[in-house]
C-alpha cells in the first residue's frame, strides 16, 4: 500500500459538499474535543460512521487501549479485528504514537484506509512581549523515548536522525541535550522545515522558535536543512525515500538506520509514520510524548483527506 490520493478542502462546507461517504468504522482519540476542530471532526465521525473506536496509547504501561480493551504493543496487531471495509482514521485528535501504531497494524494486515486531518483557523497565542509570537500548544510529557518495535541505537555514525521542526523549539533542544544521548551525541542530523507552510509566515515563526536549535546543530559533525511541505504528508514521504536511497550507496558499508523524530506539523508526522510502517527494518522512531493543551487552537480551517491503498 501507499499514499494513493490526497485532497485539500478550503473549509468544512466544501468538504461536506464534495465528499459523500459513510464508513463502517472510524478510529479517533479517546481524548476528544480539546478545541473546535476536534469537536467538528467528532460530530462528523458520529454522523458518517456506524462504529467508532477510541484509541489511546499509555506511555507508562506501553499499552494500546482500544475502546475498553488494552493490548501490549507486541500483540495488538494480531489481536485487533480486521475491518470489514475501508476505515477512517482521524489524525486530528490522535497523537503521534497512536497514528504510528494504527499505520503499523493496517499495513501489516494490508487493509486500505482513509485519513482525515483538520487544520485550525489559527493557533492560540501566549501573552508575550510586543513583536514576538508564541503559541500555547502542549505541556512537556515524560520525555524522549523510542516506540517499539521501531528501536535501535541512535548515537552511532551509522544513524541519520531526521527531525521535523515546528513552533516548539524547546522540544528539539531537549532532545539534543538529553542525558542519554549527549555522549557521544548525534553525529548526523537532518532538520526538516515545513516549506511551504500552512500559512504565510509560519515557516518564519518556526525558524525563530528554533534559532537555538540551529546553533546547536551547527556544532555537529554532519547536519543538513531539508524542506518538506507542512500540509502534505507525501512531501515528507518523498524526502525520506530520497534519504533512504542515498544512505547506502557505497558497497560493503554498514546499512544506516533512519531515526524519525516527529516534532513538526501533523501532516509531516503522518508522512513519517507511514514511512516507518512501510520500511520497518532499520527504522527507529523517537518521540517525547507531549500533552496537548485544551483550547490550543481556534476555528475550523482547511480539511485534508488522504487515501492509502
Amino acid at each position: 500500500m501507499d499514499l494513493a490520493h490526497y485532497s485539500t478542502f478550503e473549509n468544512n462546507a466544501d468538504f461536506i459538499a464534495r465528499t459523500d461517504k459513510n464508513y463502517n468504522l472510524a478510529i479517533q482519540s479517546s481524548f476528544m474535543e480539546i478545541d473546535e476542530r476536534t469537536q467538528w471532526v467528532n460530530n462528523y465521525i458520529i454522523n458518517h460512521s456506524k462504529q467508532q473506536w477510541s484509541v489511546k496509547y499509555n506511555v507508562d504501561s506501553f499499552m494500546l487501549q482500544v475502546n475498553n480493551s488494552e493490548y501490549r504493543i507486541s500483540e495488538f496487531a494480531s489481536k485487533l479485528e480486521k475491518p470489514s471495509s475501508t476505515p477512517l482514521i482521524d489524525a486530528t485528535s490522535l497523537s503521534y504514537p497512536e497514528i504510528q501504531y494504527l499505520f503499523y497494524w493496517l499495513n501489516k494486515i494490508n487493509c486500505p484506509f482513509d485519513l482525515v486531518y483538520v487544520e485550525p483557523e489559527k493557533y492560540t497565542e501566549k501573552k508575550v512581549p510586543v513583536g514576538e509570537v508564541d503559541y500555547l500548544l502542549s505541556d512537556d510529557g515524560p520525555g524522549v523515548m523510542q516506540l517499539a518495535p521501531f528501536l535501535g541505537t541512535t548515537v552511532t555514525q551509522d544513524t541519520i536522525n531526521v527531525i521535523s521542526i515546528g513552533f516548539e523549539g524547546h522540544r528539539v533542544a531537549g532532545l539534543l541535550n538529553n542525558d542519554q544521548l549527549r555522549e557521544p551525541g548525534f553525529d548526523d542530523v537532518r532538520l526538516v522545515l515545513g516549506v511551504p507552510a500552512f500559512k504565510a509566515g509560519y515557516d518564519r515563526v518556526s525558524i525563530i522558535k528554533n534559532i537555538e536549535v540551529f546553533r546547536e546543530v551547527l556544532k555537529l559533525q554532519r547536519y543538513e536543512l531539508d524542506f518538506a511541505a507542512a500540509n502534505n504528508p507525501y512531501s515528507m514521504i518523498h524526502l525520506l525515500e530520497k534519504i533512504k536511497s542515498t544512505t547506502n550507496i557505497m558497497p560493503d558499508t554498514p546499512i544506516k538506520s533512519i531515526n524519525l523524530i516527529p516534532f513538526g506539523t501533523k501532516p509531516a508526522a503522518i508522512g513519517m509514520a507511514w514511512f516507518a510502517a512501510k520500511y520497518q527494518e532499520d527504522i527507529i522512531v523517537t518521540y517525547d510524548h507531549v500533552v496537548k493543551l485544551p483550547g490550543r487552537s481556534e476555528g475550523v480551517g482547511r480539511i485534508h483527506l488522504a487515501s492509502f491503498r
